[in-house]
């Protein structure tokens, strides 16, 4: 038996008991932090509500551009903040340069936010990467401890089990060769171990540790999108004193390639379903954004095409929402898709 699913003026046949996906009427972006709207290229949904806006503030200029984090307040307008690497450290950033903001996330009992940054620094005048702890009091975020990973690319951030942060790194070496993509930390900085190997993964030419999405499914469980790999990789992360581990459990293989994909949103289930958003060119160099669901064989139990562009979007409590607008110099306004199974 077949079930068809209609999805505006598309329908296609799927599998009986798979999933199937509802898109719904599209909203406009909240007036309050519209222009900070359109300027994002990335948000990142917290797990009390709010959202860190990842946007780029200045037209490019030809140097390495300023990146920063808006965070839009589950609170109101009023606890809204802007985030810049500059509040935390202006004397390391070499003068003429600017910092960038590019991953964040929050601690569980929402008391913490860590957000990756990299600056050039104005010691030896290299790129630099970092994590930035900061910590709620008296109802604003403070930074609170930061440390210095050079010579690291470093990626998506997560927190896990007993003080400690999983970060997607990629730790270059001259004859390349295999290395790992997850290495966990303690608040203070301290490498607690690296895990995952992946073929080629130190080589300087892989640029995967910036495309790569990581996100936390349970208390110890957590889900790699793994562009070096075209897979997810299912761990669990557990700790023993200071003594941690990041073992694999489950590894699904995604059905397209995804260096030439923005990941626009990044859904994993503990059954190993997964649900991507990815906006891309087509054959015809046609811009477009295609939502698919992936069972944990890899094998695809739904797809849908956006009938607009999403620019970037977020997942919340099983919920897609992506950002797009109707035409040229439209405004920009999101739209929610639902993923039943």
């Amino acid at each position: 038996m077949n079930v068809r699913i209609a999805v505006l003026s598309l329908a296609f046949v799927v599998p009986a008991c798979a999933s199937s996906i509802r898109p719904r009427e599209a909203t406009p972006v909240p007036a309050a932090n519209r222009i900070v709207y359109d300027l994002t290229n990335r948000i990142i949904s917290f797990g009390d509500g709010s959202q860190l806006l990842l946007y780029q503030p200045d037209p490019p200029n030809g140097r390495p551009p300023s990146m920063q984090a808006f965070l839009v307040s589950k609170d109101g307008r009023g606890h809204d903040q802007n985030l810049r690497l500059e509040q935390f450290i202006l004397s390391e950033i070499s003068p003429g340069t600017s910092g960038q903001i590019r991953g964040g996330a929050m601690s569980a009992d929402h008391q913490w936010i860590a957000l990756v940054g990299g600056w050039a620094s104005v010691h030896d005048h290299r790129g630099h990467n970092g994590i930035f702890l900061l910590q709620h009091a008296n109802e604003t975020w403070r930074i609170k401890s930061w440390f210095d990973l050079p010579r690291i690319t470093v990626g998506d951030v997560a927190f896990g089990p007993d003080d400690t942060i999983a970060v997607l790194t990629q730790p270059t070496k001259p004859e390349g060769g295999v290395a790992p993509i997850l290495t966990i930390y303690s608040y203070s900085g301290q490498n607690l171990g690296s895990f995952l190997d992946a073929p080629g993964h130190a080589n300087a030419a892989d640029t995967s540790t910036m495309t790569s999405r990581l996100t936390q499914i349970s208390e110890s469980s957590y889900a790699v999108l793994d562009t070096a790999t075209d897979a997810v990789r299912f761990f669990r992360l557990t700790t023993s004193g200071r003594t941690v581990n990041a073992a694999e459990t489950k590894r699904v293989p995604v059905p397209f390639l995804t260096d030439r994909t923005n990941v626009v949103a990044f859904d994993a289930h503990p059954d190993g379903r997964v649900v991507l958003a990815r906006s891309f060119g087509d054959v015809n160099h046609r811009a477009k954004t295609v939502v698919t669901v992936v069972e944990g064989d890899g094998k695809v139990a739904a797809e849908w095409t956006s009938p607009q562009f999403w620019h970037y979007g977020y997942v919340e409590n099983g919920t897609l929402h992506g950002y797009e607008r109707k035409g040229p110099n439209q405004p920009l306004q999101a739209t929610a898709v639902a993923v039943d199974r």
